[in-house]
C-alpha cells in the first residue's frame, strides 16, 4: 500500500470538509438546561470525523506494522510525567461534570484533534504537496461561490444534506444585517454561522499566503476575499488584516518580537475593553452579553479554580454565574477561548497547556528545526480567539486550530 497517497487523499478530504456542518446527533434529551435546549451539549458525529478516523487508523496500522520499539517509561522526564498526570486528572474530572456525557464526548473530540495534530507534526512534508494546497484553494472557491449565491438569493443552493448547508429561506434565528434600509441574511456557506465561514476563509487564505511559493494559485484563491467580505465578520476581517501585516514582518522584515507583543496586548486588553464598552454602550445587547459571559467565566473559575466546571459544560452552568436573568435567553459559551478554557479546566488546564508547549519546544530542538518559524499564523488568529468561541466549541473551529498549528511549522 502506498501510504503517502492514502494520507494525502484523506488529508485533502479533511481540508475540504472542515467547513462542513453535516452531523448526526445523539442523546438529544440530555441537552436541556432548566427546560432550555442547548445545542452545544449534544454529542455529534460530523462528516469530517469519518476521514479523520480513517487517517488515524491507517497511521496506527502502519506504525504497528513497522514494529517500532515503544518508548520506555523510565525515559520520560519530569515535565512529561507532569503533563501525563494533569491529563489523567482532567480526564477523571469529566466524569463528575454537571453534564458528564457532554464533557466526555468533548474529551474524546479533543483526543481526536490532538492525534490529528500529532499526525501533521510527523508528516509535515505532506502540507506542502500540491494536492493538499489545491484542496485549500478548491475549498476557498467553493465556499465563496456558495456565500455569494446565498447573499444574493437569500436561499440555500443545495440544502442541509449537502455538507450541512443551512436553510436560509426562513430568516428566524439567522444572522442578519440591515444595509441601506434593506435587511440581508448573511451567508453561511456550509458552516454553522457567518463568523465561522469568515474565519475559515481568512485562515485558509493566510495558510496559502504563507505556504505557496508561486503566486498563481494565490491569485485564484483571492476570489475568496469576496465571500469573506460578505460575511461581515469583524473578527475574520481583523484576522486577515493582522495576518497580512504579520506576514510582511515575517517574510520581508524578519521581525518576530512585534508579533508576540501585539498578540499578548490584544489578548489582555480586549476583555477589559469589552467590559468598559458594555458600560458606555449599555443599550448594545451584543456588548452587554459579551461582558456578562466574561463575568460568568471569571466567577466560574473562582468557584472551581483547580479543575474548572468541566469540559463543554460552560453553557450548562452559565445562568448560575451571572447577575442578570437575560442571559437565560442567550445561553452561549463566553466569546473568548482563553476565558472559556480556564473556566472549564481551571489551573490544571492552564498548566497542562504550558507543559505541552514546553514539550513541543523541546521536540523542535531535538529535531534541530529552525527557531525562526511562521508563528504569524497563530498570532494572526488572536482576534477570533478573543472575540468568538468557535475555535474550541465547533468542529470547524477545532480543525482550524489544528491546521493553524500544523501549518505553523517550518519545513
Amino acid at each position: 500500500m502506498n501510504y503517502t497517497k492514502v494520507y494525502t487523499f484523506l488529508l485533502c478530504l479533511i481540508i475540504f470538509l472542515v467547513p462542513s456542518n453535516l452531523f448526526l446527533k445523539f442523546f438529544e434529551s440530555s441537552a436541556y438546561v432548566n427546560g432550555i435546549f442547548v445545542d452545544y451539549l449534544i454529542p455529534k458525529l460530523y462528516l469530517s470525523d469519518i476521514p479523520i478516523i480513517l487517517l488515524l487508523l491507517t497511521w496506527g496500522y502502519k506504525t504497528l506494522m513497522a514494529k517500532k520499539k515503544p518508548l520506555a517509561m523510565a525515559q520520560l522526564d519530569s515535565t512529561t510525567w507532569g503533563v501525563i498526570g494533569l491529563g489523567v486528572l482532567l480526564i477523571i474530572r469529566q466524569f463528575f461534570a454537571p453534564y458528564p456525557l457532554a464533557a466526555i464526548w468533548y474529551l474524546l473530540k479533543l483526543i481526536e484533534m490532538i492525534a490529528l495534530g500529532f499526525f501533521l507534526v510527523h508528516h509535515r512534508q505532506l502540507l506542502t504537496k500540491r494536492p493538499v494546497l489545491l484542496s485549500i484553494v478548491v475549498t476557498l472557491i467553493f465556499q465563496s461561490f456558495l456565500a455569494i449565491y446565498q447573499y444574493i438569493s437569500h436561499s440555500a443552493l443545495f440544502g442541509y444534506w449537502f455538507l450541512g448547508e443551512p436553510n436560509l429561506s426562513n430568516p428566524i434565528g439567522l444572522a442578519r444585517l440591515t444595509i441601506g434600509g434593506i435587511e440581508k441574511v448573511l451567508p453561511y456557506g456550509t458552516t454553522a454561522h457567518p463568523n465561522i465561514l469568515g474565519g475559515t476563509l481568512a485562515i485558509y487564505f493566510l495558510i496559502l499566503l504563507k505556504t505557496l511559493k508561486k503566486p498563481k494559485m494565490l491569485v485564484v484563491a483571492s476570489f475568496s476575499l469576496i465571500g469573506l467580505l460578505l460575511t461581515f465578520s469583524f473578527s475574520a476581517w481583523l484576522t486577515l488584516i493582522l495576518g497580512m501585516i504579520f506576514w510582511i514582518l515575517y517574510k520581508y522584515v524578519n521581525l518576530l518580537y512585534p508579533m508576540r507583543y501585539i498578540f499578548f496586548l490584544i489578548a489582555f486588553f480586549t476583555p477589559l475593553a469589552i467590559k468598559h464598552l458594555a458600560v458606555v454602550y449599555s443599550d448594545s445587547p451584543s456588548m452587554v452579553r459579551r461582558a456578562y459571559l466574561q463575568e460568568a467565566a471569571v466567577n466560574m473559575y473562582i468557584d472551581n479554580p483547580l479543575f474548572g466546571i468541566g469540559l463543554n459544560n460552560f453553557t450548562a452552568k452559565v445562568e448560575e454565574y451571572t447577575a442578570t436573568r437575560e442571559i437565560v435567553r442567550f445561553i452561549q459559551p463566553v466569546h473568548n477561548i482563553f476565558f472559556l478554557w480556564i473556566a472549564e479546566t481551571g489551573i490544571a488546564g492552564a498548566f497542562l497547556l504550558i507543559g505541552v508547549c514546553i514539550l513541543i519546544i523541546r521536540k523542535r530542538n531535538s529535531l534541530q528545526l529552525p527557531l525562526r518559524t511562521s508563528r504569524f499564523l497563530l498570532f494572526s488568529a488572536v482576534p477570533i480567539m478573543v472575540l468568538d468561541h468557535y475555535l474550541l466549541t465547533q468542529q470547524t473551529g477545532l480543525l482550524l486550530l489544528v491546521f493553524l498549528i500544523g501549518f505553523n511549522q517550518e519545513r
